[in-house]
């Protein structure tokens, strides 16, 4: 374990996936095979939830323990820390899963190699590798020829969207429609709006990757169309939180039309 212990090791030893994630090599890998697998078949993309849900820092556990109590591990004993009883184990939280669905989020993460359901209290987003979470595996890899077999087709159509709210102080404040076909003949948002990355539609705001609204009418027609109701939304966040995910979702937006990211601010 190269004389580390659980969130010691450095940033510099990992693979930078967005704002405050972090993985080694070989999970990350992993982890973009089952964001592809998971958008090629079911035209859902996956995403890390905001905050420090993949490598976790020790200074970071002592932190999430203090406000989340027995929801984040004992410092020094989180799977998050690239330690877990006694072996290597990169740990990740996936803010969306059950868009997917548990069925086909748990084949989709047992073809990476991802371990899931095995910390308690029950975390169904909480998937690790206990692999090795250094190297990339073949078929994971960017020129890999080969994948893992995928699960069985089922008949029933995925939802596609996904819908998130910002919450400011007690209350949603705006709420936001995400899918990488929304506002694709606009350039990737960076955080800062602008009217070159964005444009007015109706009552919504349209960006690369999302649209938001603040008019309550719009956000339960969307609840209702993509979340099968308004208590059944996505992510509900504070306003970092919030942001992070539009950022995430305008990249892969881009991403996946291999469009460049522009920084307008």
């Amino acid at each position: 374990m190269g004389g580390y212990t659980n969130g010691r090791f450095p940033l510099s030893m990992m693979v930078k996936l967005g704002d405050q994630h972090y993985l080694p090599a070989g999970t990350a890998a992993r982890w973009r095979w089952v964001q592809r697998a998971a958008w090629e078949k079911y035209r859902v993309w996956l995403i890390i939830t905001p905050g420090w849900n993949g490598y976790r820092p020790y200074d970071i556990q002592v932190e999430y323990r203090k406000d989340l109590g027995i929801w984040a591990a004992v410092p020094g004993y989180s799977s998050h820390g690239l330690i877990y009883k006694g072996r290597l184990c990169a740990a990740i939280d996936v803010a969306n899963w059950a868009v997917l669905g548990w069925a086909r989020f748990k084949a989709l993460c047992r073809l990476a190699g991802f371990t899931v359901d095995f910390v308690s209290p029950q975390e169904l987003w909480h998937i690790g590798d206990f692999n090795d979470i250094w190297t990339p595996p073949s078929w994971a890899a960017p020129t890999g020829t080969t994948t893992p077999a995928e699960p069985e087709e089922e008949d029933e159509d995925m939802l596609k969207p996904t819908v998130h709210a910002r919450i400011d102080g007690r209350t949603e404040g705006e709420w936001m429609l995400g899918h990488p076909d929304i506002g694709t003949d606009l350039p990737v948002f960076t955080g800062t709006v602008t009217d070159k990355n964005s444009r007015k539609d109706g009552k919504a705001v349209v960006f690369r990757g999302f649209m938001v609204t603040t008019d309550k009418a719009t956000y339960i027609a969307w609840a209702r169309i993509y979340a099968k109701g308004a208590g059944n939304i996505t992510s509900s966040t504070d306003r970092a939180g919030y942001l992070a995910i539009q950022r995430e979702l305008s990249r892969i937006s881009g991403e996946l039309a291999g469009a460049t990211s522009i920084n307008l601010s």
